[in-house]
């Protein structure tokens, strides 16, 4: 059986990072979410995301076809936007030669591990400083003095309400992506290239 394994985690743990390296070194079936939010540099559609306007995004939520939504009031060029996870019957489905089935369906990982795909491989990325979140944060040219803060709350979030817990598997990206590819590889039986 072809593993399907999700990588979440908040902004800047490197989760995007190590589900490109993934997707290169294997031969990849991505699950993508939908969003109403244009692409961000280096985004391909159809990996991560599917993109649609607010307008098919709506269309295809009042038809049913998406299982989790969530708004977020953030504006994105300008606007609010929405992400969802689409009902498994309209997931991509796995070919002969497919090595991985890959998603990044964050918070909602384990919901959709629980109702429709228990055999998912659920990761939780986090980062263990608050300087190397900063780092990362400059480096993409995000607002560090008030953004730092945010994500940091996150990180500290999903441990006080419990959310490490409905992962699989939790790890620490503060190195380096490639260790945690390899420790996911190992953990989901994937032969690691030469």
């Amino acid at each position: 059986m072809v593993p399907f394994v999700n990588i979440s985690g908040y902004g800047f743990s490197g989760k995007s990072t190590i589900s490109r390296i993934l997707a290169n070194r294997h031969r990849t079936l991505w699950r993508p979410r939908i969003t109403s939010r244009p692409p961000r540099p280096g985004e391909v559609p159809g990996n991560e995301y599917l993109f649609a306007t607010a307008e098919e995004f709506k269309c295809r939520n009042s038809k049913g076809e998406v299982l989790h939504e969530t708004v977020h009031p953030v504006f994105e060029g300008g606007r609010a936007y929405s992400t969802g996870i689409l009902r498994p019957e309209f997931w991509p489905q796995p070919c002969e030669k497919t090595e991985l089935i890959l998603s990044a369906f964050g918070r909602a990982a384990w919901q959709i591990k629980r109702d429709c795909a228990p055999e998912m491989i659920t990761f939780l990325v986090k980062v263990s400083d608050k300087e190397e979140l900063a780092k990362r944060m400059i480096l993409r040219e995000e607002r560090v003095e008030t953004g730092v803060h945010a994500r940091w709350d996150n990180n500290t979030w999903y441990e006080e309400i419990g959310l490490d817990a409905d992962f699989d598997h939790v790890f620490y990206n503060d190195s380096s992506p490639e260790e945690c590819v390899e420790q996911i590889e190992r953990i989901a039986g994937l032969l690691i290239p030469r």
